[in-house]
């Protein structure tokens, strides 16, 4: 019995044991599907035959490994890339955002979630989190003094600045 296991790159690696019986009767290979693999669902399988003298016959099994989707979200980019079943997954960059800090990976649900170091038995989806950035805004105007806001604004906040009375002047 010949087992070939797909391996994280995509290729067979090859196994076998060698099993007796009596000539003319049926041999069924044996074999464990193991988590995060599934029977091949092409042609090559030969899983079971009739026993020759000769010992001609040779029970073929291909094990594929389950291949998944690691999904990352960046507001509306969106990058689908596929992996095989353990393959080591490669990290996203960290997102950048114009009045925003990246603050970390979310799920779906917006539960925390990490970049897997390999690839699990199904999708993987990672939303950027962002916290908005404030901003301490201080006017200087000439002759009045310094004016500082009372507390943080946030990005894309419209602010209205304080209006300086100088005396003498419109």
């Amino acid at each position: 019995v010949e087992i070939y296991t797909m391996n994280t790159e995509g290729g067979y690696d090859k196994s076998s044991t060698t099993k007796t019986g009596t000539t003319g009767e049926t041999a069924n290979a044996e074999y464990t599907v193991e988590k995060g693999f599934k029977l091949s669902e092409v042609e090559k399988n030969i899983l079971s035959g009739t026993i020759a003298a000769d010992d001609s016959l040779v029970l073929k099994v291909y094990l594929d490994r389950i291949q998944s989707t690691f999904t990352v979200k960046v507001d509306n980019d969106v990058t689908k890339t596929p992996y095989l079943y353990g393959a080591t997954v490669a990290a996203p960059a960290t997102p950048v955002k114009e009045g925003y800090t990246f603050a970390k990976w979310v799920d779906e649900n917006g539960a925390d979630a990490t970049v897997p170091a390999t690839m699990p038995e199904y999708d993987v989806t990672l939303v950027a989190d962002w916290t908005i950035n404030k901003y301490d805004i201080t006017w200087n105007i000439e002759g009045e003094g310094t004016y500082h806001t009372d507390k943080a604004v946030e990005y894309d906040t419209v602010i209205t600045a304080p209006t300086p009375v100088k005396e003498g002047y419109v």
